[in-house]
């Protein structure tokens, strides 16, 4: 486990960190290992997004990150699960520290989808049906869009539209002789 500042929260499961290397101090994106929350312009993405930045920066000492690096993703970011370290009091140690998963939270609370393909293990799977049965988060709604789902729709749109603008040279020739004449 290694410690990095958190720089930024780019939507619900991405974040910049700041990382010291062998040639000084570097940004880093990280994913967060086995979830997919909503994206930003996503119905639920702000929420997700507002959500993580405040877990995140409620660790101690406070904006540091703690890091287990999982691989790396399509993209090219690297796929870690993401934790902060807290205070969890209990009887025989009133300053016991602990650390808390990011992903576990945004599950936990339905921010995010638990995804057995990126890497979800069965506890965060249990607390994603959990989430789901208790109505928590994007769960209130009565069917949320699933982000991959999400991104397939957008490139479609985006596809189909890029067809529609771009104008035939018969129409447009036509169109300017109608204009004139």
């Amino acid at each position: 486990m290694s410690a990095a500042r958190l720089v930024r929260v780019v939507d619900g499961d991405t974040i910049v960190v700041r990382r010291f290397g062998l040639l000084g101090y570097y940004n880093q994106t990280i994913r967060l290992a086995g979830i997919d929350a909503p994206e930003r312009n996503q119905p639920g993405g702000t929420a997700a997004t507002q959500a993580l930045r405040a877990f995140l920066a409620s660790g101690l000492p406070r904006g540091t990150v703690y890091l287990t690096f999982r691989g790396v993703g399509y993209y090219g970011r690297t796929i870690a699960d993401v934790s902060v370290r807290r205070y969890c009091p209990t009887i025989a140690n009133p300053f016991r520290i602990c650390y808390i998963d990011a992903a576990r939270f945004l599950v936990r609370r339905g921010y995010a989808w638990a995804i057995k393909s990126y890497g979800a293990s069965k506890a965060l799977l249990a607390l994603w049906n959990i989430a789901r049965l208790g109505r928590a988060g994007l769960w209130r709604k009565r069917r949320p869009i699933r982000p991959s789902v999400w991104r397939r729709n957008r490139r479609r749109r985006r596809r189909i539209r890029s067809k529609v603008d771009q104008p035939d040279d018969n129409q447009t020739v036509e169109s300017l002789l109608r204009s004139v004449l």
